[in-house]
């Protein structure tokens, strides 16, 4: 038995009952602070001090015997006995959420200059307080699954929780239902690489599973189409770094959230009540995952060349590949190639973007693309801070704004708010305008509309 055993069963800490397929091991009693205070005593004296940065709490639920039958499960959560609050069967559902607030709040007390960060496979009300992301589990590497996930994702959010993920691919693979997949060249890598896409438009992005690597290298070398298109989309992410940290701290000072189901934004527009296989990133981006293959013979390879996508009613919208404009209101078919995800833009949307990078701080954002789809009036906050402490809960960061007046064709630059230590005195601002189908897709425009040296003081620009 570990130390941490020892200890934890000597103050009765621990469950009564073993966990079913853990080899002798034990619940320990989250609920009990005391027994918190233990639990975040052993991972900082055992991880965090060796420079750990973020931890990943598996099996929040938590895990109970290794079983689909309900009966058993019941069973086994009756053999645990009760919590320091009273019955199992009664508290269960709220483990994760005391054992990540116990992480939490040794994490701040002890380690003042790093972010919190736990990824964890449940949730419960109130938990994104601690600084937890969850994803959905060991799930299925199926295209029905795929699909699932896009409604399922969206009611996490709409639940108060703002950061949610999956594991791009499926967890198991070997275990679908459809039996072994054949390789990575076949319909696996065409599952795999729609998956990503998806993916890429999520709060937290990531890869993993069981039994198969997933490395991009694995599904081809350059100039195949599921290496090329994996490739791209991971470049798209890096390139929005700005935009998403931006919309982070939306969440952080607004309560906003980056996942966002249409209803959220087109109340009014009653087709949008029951759409569950599209959603929104940010309030500008349109996202309609492509979630079945070309051919449903599993041991063919393909893509679907076209996807039906419902546009919202009140906004204009821009086919990010093609440029073209079309109206909110109706539903139109697409172009959804392998590596063409149907995105599109909301008139008024303004999008900082990077340059292509390896890791979130490999280079100074010292020069920023930024792009405005004309049509309407927008508006948008660029964040900036020190990257990972809490200085910012004192006021040490930065926001500029971005305003964009549609009739007359104006471009304020607002005065920068705020500093903090090591930020940019000076940079470059790349205007991007989106019209007339002239710039499609994300990769960098060679001839900017405007290019501006932002010193920190107001600017207007005239197109």
């Amino acid at each position: 038995k570990t130390e941490i055993y020892k200890e934890m069963d000597k103050n009765g800490w621990l469950s009564k009952g073993e966990i079913g397929w853990f080899n002798g091991g034990k619940l320990y009693d989250a609920f009990n602070e005391d027994a918190r205070k233990l639990y975040w005593d052993y991972i900082r004296d055992g991880l965090m001090k060796y420079g750990v940065d973020a931890l990943w709490m598996d099996a929040t639920e938590p895990e109970r015997v290794f079983t689909d039958d309900r009966e058993a499960t019941e069973s086994e959560i009756i053999k645990w006995g009760p919590t320091s609050l009273g019955s199992r069967s009664r508290y269960l559902n709220a483990y994760s959420l005391v054992t990540c607030e116990g992480v939490y709040e040794g994490w701040r007390n002890d380690i003042k200059n790093k972010r919190v960060f736990i990824l964890t496979r449940s949730s419960f009300a109130g938990q994104q307080k601690t600084a937890s992301a969850t994803w959905s589990g060991d799930i299925y590497s199926t295209w029905e699954v795929m699909h699932s996930q896009i409604a399922a994702g969206l009611n996490f959010s709409l639940s108060g929780l703002p950061y949610w993920t999956f594991d791009i691919g499926g967890f198991l693979i070997d275990d679908a239902p459809y039996g072994l997949f054949d390789g990575f060249n076949g319909d696996y890598g065409e599952l795999y690489t729609r998956w990503f896409e998806f993916g890429t438009f999520l709060p937290i992005f990531r890869s993993h599973g069981d039994h198969r690597p997933r490395e991009p290298w694995q599904f081809g070398k350059p100039g195949d189409p599921y290496y090329d298109a994996i490739l791209k989309y991971m470049n798209i992410r890096y390139r929005l770094m700005p935009y998403i940290y931006s919309w982070a701290w939306k969440v952080t000072s607004e309560n906003a959230t980056l996942l966002r189901a249409l209803p959220m934004d087109f109340t009014e527009d009653k087709k949008t009540w029951n759409i569950n296989d599209e959603f929104l990133f940010g309030n500008d981006f349109l996202v309609a995952p492509v979630t079945t293959p070309v051919i449903q013979d599993l041991t063919r390879a393909g893509s679907v060349s076209t996807r039906t996508v419902y546009l919202p009613k009140g906004a204009d919208w821009t086919n990010i590949w093609t440029g073209e404009v079309v109206k909110g209101g109706r539903e139109i078919t697409v172009k959804a190639e392998i590596d063409m995800l149907p995105l599109f833009l909301r008139a008024g949307a303004i999008v900082p973007m990077g340059p292509y990078i390896q890791y979130a701080t490999d280079k100074p954002d010292d020069t920023l693309e930024i792009r405005i789809v004309t049509g309407a009036d927008g508006q948008f906050t660029l964040y900036e801070d020190e990257n990972d402490n809490y200085n910012y809960e004192q006021g040490i960061f930065t926001t500029i704004n971005f305003k964009w007046e549609n009739a007359t064709r104006k471009l304020t630059i607002g005065e920068r708010k705020g500093q903090f230590p090591g930020m940019l005195e000076k940079r470059v601002f790349r205007i991007v305008l989106i019209e007339n189908g002239k710039v499609k897709g994300f990769q960098p425009v060679d001839k900017p509309d405007r290019q501006i040296l932002y010193d920190g003081k107001t600017i207007q620009i005239n197109f």
